[in-house]
């Protein structure tokens, strides 16, 4: 079962809160396509050695 998501900012107050059936398409979205919501790659692209 899921249950509603409470997103507060940084001084408390309430922001938004993400009902059930937003989570639940969210997660239907993520069975049929595991890297939706990976974050693409941190960090400097590295070079390639010349040598």
């Amino acid at each position: 079962m899921i249950h509603e998501v409470r997103v507060y900012n940084p001084s408390g107050k309430l922001q938004k809160v993400i009902s059930q059936k937003a989570l639940y398409k969210r997660s239907d979205r993520l069975f049929k396509d595991p890297y939706l919501f990976c974050k693409p790659k941190r960090g400097r692209p590295k070079k390639a050695s010349s040598q």
